[in-house]
């Protein structure tokens, strides 16, 4: 099983969703974290195209980019879906 580390600012942005979204979004890391490139109930996993080894988790109107690291998921940007492919 991988660890599970966010970027601060990453943290920041969750903390700044609504509760449940922040809930649901922290629950799929710790199953991110037995299976970093499946998708699982309730949320889809993917690859990004511009590849760096780039994920994107979705969850609902939400999701994070992430990226896989040696034995850590790092969560580089959480939020809206509409907003977090922009830089």
């Amino acid at each position: 099983m991988l660890s599970v580390d966010l970027t601060l600012s990453a943290e920041s942005e969750l903390y700044r969703l609504p509760r449940a979204a922040a809930e649901s979004l922290r629950s799929t890391f710790e199953r991110l974290a037995e299976e970093p490139f499946e998708s699982g109930t309730g949320y889809r996993v993917k690859r990004l195209r511009d590849t760096g080894g780039r994920w994107v988790v979705r969850v609902g109107k939400y999701g994070a980019i992430y990226r896989v690291e040696g034995d850590a998921i790092k969560i580089l940007k959480v939020g809206p879906r509409s907003n977090l492919y922009r830089s």
